[in-house]
């Protein structure tokens, strides 16, 4: 992925590449790459763009370079960022505090605690 100088201020437009394993033993062409990236269920972005290369049987191809369309909402990143912090053992307390600071609420992760309201402590930035 590259993050683009007008990311975020003219578009939300980042470029990516993937790579493309064909096991089949015959060549792919591909015409058009339609994806949706998500981490927790919570959508950062979409590629939705045609395109024009081969998959070789048996090999992995890289993609020419794409537009991912970043999902820029605080909601969903900081969601995001909390649901990983909680996931590698590190403490969401400050991280909390900065979000209700901003009056930002979190979205609700489906099957997961990690978005659930904890006694915070007014102290956490002392």
């Amino acid at each position: 992925m590259k993050v683009l100088s007008n990311t975020g201020k003219g578009s939300n437009i980042s470029h990516v590449t993937v790579a493309l394993s064909n096991p089949f033993s015959a060549a792919l062409q591909v015409t058009k790459v339609t994806s949706t990236v998500t981490s927790f269920g919570i959508p950062l972005g979409s590629i939705e763009q045609d395109v024009n290369f081969e998959a070789k049987p048996h090999t992995t191809s890289q993609s020419p370079v794409l537009n991912l369309d970043m999902n820029f909402d605080p909601a969903a990143l900081f969601t995001v960022t909390r649901a990983l912090a909680v996931e590698a053992g590190l403490d969401v307390e400050p991280l909390d505090q900065i979000v209700q600071l901003g009056g930002i609420q979190y979205l609700q992760i489906s099957g997961d605690n990690t978005n659930s309201n904890r006694k915070r402590q007014a102290s956490v930035f002392k």
